[in-house]
This record gives C-alpha cells, structure tokens and sequence, in this order.
C-alpha cells in the first residue's frame, strides 16, 4: 500500500487501515493453525454472546434508527438496518450453523501414481468486506471465514456505525473468551470514505474482499479494486408461474418470497403464464394485498384485476426492497426465459411447474447463481439445504452461488520426494 499526499483525515484513515491491517494478517497467522474444534468453539461462543448481549445491541440500533432518515434512506433500506431480538437469535443461529458445517480445511485429495501428491485446502489469510448499512453482514461475513481460519476486515456504512460497532465488539469479547485474538474481526474507518480505497488495494496483505451493496456503490469500489472481489450482487429475482403449476403452491411461494422484501434474493417479478392467468391472477393479487404488497402489474394483469399500480419498463428493473412487487403475463415458457434474460440480475431465479420436462429446460437456460423448482426465493422451506448461507455471489469466478466456508479457502500442493 502506498499512501498518497491526502488531508490529514484521509492519512489518518490510511494509517488506522493499515494498522488494521497488519493486526488481522497476525491474528491470521494464529488462525490457520488452530484446529477445528477451537474454531467452532468460537463460533459457539460467539452464538451464545450476541444472545446474551442483545440488549446493547439493540440500544445501539436504536441510536442509528434514530438519525438514518437524515441519510435519505428508503423503507426497505431502513428495514435492512434494523434489528430485533428476532434477528440477533438468526444471526446467533448463522454462528451455530456454520460451527455445525464439515471443516473446509485440510486434505482435499490424493493421488498416488505418480509420486506423494497431497492438495490441501489452507485459509485465505485476511478477508475483507465492503457493505452499506446492513449489521447482518458482520456476522454472516465473519462466520465462514472464522470456520475457514480467517481473520475479517470490516468496512460498513456511517448509518449503521453504532449497531456494527456494538456487534464486533461482541463478536471480539467473543474471540478473547474462546481464546483466540480479538483481531479476528475488526472494524475499518467509516467516517472517511478512502479507507475503502485502502482496504481494497491491499494487495499484499489481503486476499479476498466480499462486495455488498447497490449498483453506484459496487461500480465505484470494482474501479480502483487490486485485491480480487466476490460481488454480492442485487436480487432482480424472478418467479414463474407456469401452465402445470400447483397455483396453491404458487401462492404460498410467491409470498414466502416476498415475506422480507429488504434481503437481496426476495422476488420481483413474478411471471404468470396466460393459460392460468384468469383464475391465478386474482387469488395471488388477494394474498398479496392481504400482506400489504403492493402490485405492479402489466396491461393484461390490469385487466384482470384493476386495482393494480400500472408497470412502467422500470418495473422490470427495480430491486425494489420494500413491499412493492410486478405482475406480468407471459404466452410461453421461452417467453419468460427471454425476460429474465433481460432483466434478471443472475441471482435467484424459481419454476413452478409439475410439468417435469418446463422444469428441465428453465433449469438448464436459466443463467443465474440458484435456480430454484417449486421452491420459493429464500430457500427458507430448506433451512439446512445447500441454499442456507446468507451470502451470494453472482459473479462466476471466484466463486459463485452461496458463500460458505470452502469459499474463504486456497489449495495448496505439495509433493513428497525423500
């Protein structure tokens, strides 16, 4: 890193990211040789202290509730923000989850006809996020790279100071109690927007940063990024709902999709086949209004049912992160794989279908990071299935689909000659 001739709060920010910096690469070293059970021992910790600690979380939360309108926020956006007891038990599940996960460190494999050959899986070192003003995302960071034997760097937004503070300082108590370095985790700058710049042209020191945030904000930091990135991307999901579907089912997925309209993989658009338009239409749009949705629909949705906000072409292109959802029609399959096509961002895409042979072709046209058949969004039906981390990337390299802990990991190979 080489720090330019900048005001005086901009070097001070370089020198708190380095300093930053060169604690987690030392605590990494500690990290990569710990063994497993120390390293869920400390998730399990962790899991047990957000519990305990909620209260000042909360209290924290509250302060920055309090003042994030003055940051032009929208509801969902706020939405993202807030946390509730609720919240902290899930994010002290994550914890538990990923403690409960196969060790992602260690021999991969083996093979033996040419010699000793031994490829291992060893941590990434120090690992870096950049995200806007969402806690959830310190803890959903740290807990697979903690899994994997990283140290984490995080860089969030002003609005969400208070609350992220509160939580690393959990999550560091958390690490010292479990008998490993505090600086495990830690909290970058915030108030001076160039220690993004530092974190991610840390090339030397840091090996992977995780990207989260909207359009302008992801734009900006992969521009002058030398350290390599995984894209967390936005959610324009889509759920089609096709001539064979179970509409019962349809329903039920349409609105458990929808149920947390501020997370990345909530669905959009929803995508109606003509030939079951008549009668699905108007029980979808019932359910929907009857959870406080509002629906976007198409010329031939508001012909069905007038009551519908009228779609505009922007509709299509909304990750609206609120309770507001579009409704069009479609004459064929291929018609709706030709509009997700266009407005689908790779990231979560769902058929409903007993059709076996609709659902075969969607699974195989669709380009996305989870494709999903008779399932909803969230993969919430499946909470222990392979849909369970709450990140996703929807990038196609470094890795793609959702983070887990092998996601934090290199290889190394080794040959034997004695």
């Amino acid at each position: 890193m080489v720090a330019s001739k900048t005001p005086r709060r901009q070097e001070m920010a370089y020198e708190q990211v380095l300093a930053s910096i060169t604690q987690a690469v030392t605590a990494s070293k500690q990290l990569r040789h710990l063994d497993r059970a120390a390293r869920d021992h400390a998730l399990r910790t962790a899991s047990t202290m957000l519990r305990g600690r909620a209260p000042e979380i909360l209290e924290a939360n509250a302060a920055d509730l309090r003042v994030i309108r003055d940051f032009s926020y929208t509801d969902g956006q706020i939405d993202r923000l807030r946390l509730t007891e609720q919240r902290i038990a899930v994010l002290a599940d994550e914890c538990d989850r990923v403690a409960g996960l196969p060790d992602p460190l260690g021999e991969l494999s083996r093979n033996d006809s040419k010699g000793p050959l031994h490829v291992t899986r060893i941590p990434i070192g120090v690992v870096g996020a950049v995200y806007e003003a969402q806690p959830s995302v310190v803890v959903e960071t740290m807990a697979p790279a903690l899994k994997a034997g990283n140290a984490v760097l995080l860089r969030g937004a002003l609005a969400a100071g208070n609350t992220d503070t509160a939580v690393v300082d959990v999550l560091r108590d958390a690490m010292e109690a479990a008998g490993l370095p505090a600086d495990t985790v830690q909290m970058l700058p915030i108030k001076e927007r160039s220690s993004t710049r530092h974190l991610v042209n840390a090339r030397e020191f840091v090996g992977l940063v995780l990207l989260r945030g909207g359009a302008g904000m992801v734009r900006g930091v992969l521009s002058e990024a030398t350290v390599p990135v995984v894209e967390l991307g936005a959610g324009i999901c889509h759920l089609y709902v096709d001539a064979a579907a179970d509409l019962d089912l349809a329903t039920a997925l349409v609105l458990e999709s929808k149920a947390n309209p501020g997370i990345p993989h909530a669905v959009q658009t929803v995508l109606v086949h003509t030939d079951v338009a008549q009668r699905f239409v108007p029980m979808l749009i019932s359910a929907l209004v009857g959870q406080q949705v509002t629906v976007h629909g198409d010329l031939r949705v508001a012909a069905i049912v007038r009551d519908v906000v009228p779609a505009t072409e922007g509709d299509w292109q909304n990750e609206y992160l609120s309770p507001d959802i579009a409704i069009g029609l479609v004459d064929t399959l291929d018609d709706a794989l030709e509009h997700i096509s266009g407005f689908g961002t790779g990231h979560s895409e769902v058929v409903v279908t007993r059709d076996r042979k609709v659902a075969s072709t969607f699974v195989d046209q669709v380009d996305a990071a989870a494709v999903r058949v008779n399932a909803p969004t969230t993969g919430a039906s499946d909470p222990g299935g392979w849909d369970a981390a709450p990140l996703l990337s929807t990038q196609k390299l470094h890795a793609r689909g959702p983070i887990e802990p092998v996601a934090f990991t290199t290889t190394k190979w080794v040959t034997w000659q004695l």
